[in-house]
């Protein structure tokens, strides 16, 4: 019964997604200027992005104010967030020089954003020794944290004790899974309802431009972990329909909401794309070229949407890099 409701959800969802009157608009909330990459929406509400290469953190207040939090010597990529009580806690990727096709190695900051406006910064809270060029970043419900590094192509557990970080463990390097990831990007976290986790990250790799999903058992053993590819790999398209056959160009920001769709950027395409329960590719919003304009999903242009994230109430947030925006996808 539980398999038939998450298809005719899926159903639902995609008739939506597809129909010129589903109603889902896109809506510029904020003109950050710059190279918003990454984003997240913390429990509190508050919208954070991050600049890649100003190395600001900057809030988006409902009303499009943007502040900047904090102005990092960094290439800030992804960014996750957890509330406890009236302070947010950031937790942000910096993939050190690689965004300048070097390899100088980047860190995790920590900072922490009251509601009375003091913000404390804790840079390479965890160093160098440990990642080398992380770009995505999710956490679970007890506060652990996962990383996506691009450089060692791996995805990394870091559990937290006392708000203390242990050794990063990889998730993905097993030669049993028979999987390669050649350039992790975007990372998001799902927990069941049984206490297991799934995440998906996005490759993009220049002959992977898919999407992998690592499954870790409800006891948390690493043992347990199974890692498999849930597009096929290619060497780039724009081919949608069946997930099997579906192509992605540069796959980075990836999300899911409480229905069990996944959302990707899709961002050499300048679109986002809908992963259905069901196993069907759909464009959900952007016409697939570049450029800058609101209104019907379906209809809009993006140019190079990067960050993604699901607010409470399901609606996304997309960092348009090209643009220097964050818009929303209102459904």
């Amino acid at each position: 019964m539980k398999k038939l409701v998450l298809v005719l959800i899926a159903l639902s969802m995609a008739v939506a997604a597809c129909s010129s009157d589903s109603g889902s608009k896109v809506v510029t909330i904020a003109d950050v200027g710059g190279h918003p990459d990454g984003v997240t929406v913390a429990d509190s509400g508050n919208i954070y992005i991050t600049d890649i290469v100003s190395g600001e953190i900057k809030q988006v207040a409902e009303d499009g104010t943007v502040t900047v939090v904090a102005d990092l010597d960094a290439h800030p990529d992804g960014i996750t967030a957890i509330t406890d009580g009236t302070t947010d806690i950031l937790y942000i990727a910096d993939t050190g020089s690689a965004v300048d096709g070097t390899s100088t190695d980047g860190s995790i900051t920590k900072i922490e954003v009251q509601s009375n406006g003091i913000v404390t910064t804790t840079e390479d809270f965890i160093g160098t020794t440990d990642l080398d060029n992380p770009s995505g970043i999710a956490a679970d419900s007890n506060g652990n944290l996962y990383v996506a590094d691009q450089q060692t192509n791996n995805v990394y557990r870091i559990n937290m004790t006392n708000g203390v970080p242990g050794t990063p463990e990889s998730l993905t390097d097993s030669p049993g899974f028979g999987v390669e990831i050649n350039d992790p990007h975007g990372l998001t976290l799902v927990t069941n309802d049984d206490g297991s986790i799934t995440l998906y990250t996005t490759d993009q790799g220049d002959t992977d431009n898919n999407v992998v999903q690592i499954d870790i058992p409800a006891s948390g053993d690493i043992n347990g972990v199974v890692v498999s590819e849930l597009t096929p790999d290619n060497t780039g398209g724009t081919d949608t329909g069946d997930i099997t056959n579906a192509k992605f160009n540069e796959p980075h920001g990836i999300s899911t909401d409480k229905n069990g769709a996944i959302f990707v950027c899709d961002e050499n395409n300048n679109r986002v794309q809908i992963i259905t329960p069901s196993g069907n590719v759909i464009t959900f919003a952007g016409d697939g070229t570049a450029g800058d304009s609101d209104g019907q999903a379906e209809t809009a242009k993006l140019n190079k949407p990067r960050g993604l994230a699901t607010d409470a109430g399901g609606d996304l947030l997309v960092c348009d890099y090209g643009n220097g925006k964050v818009k929303k996808i209102v459904r």
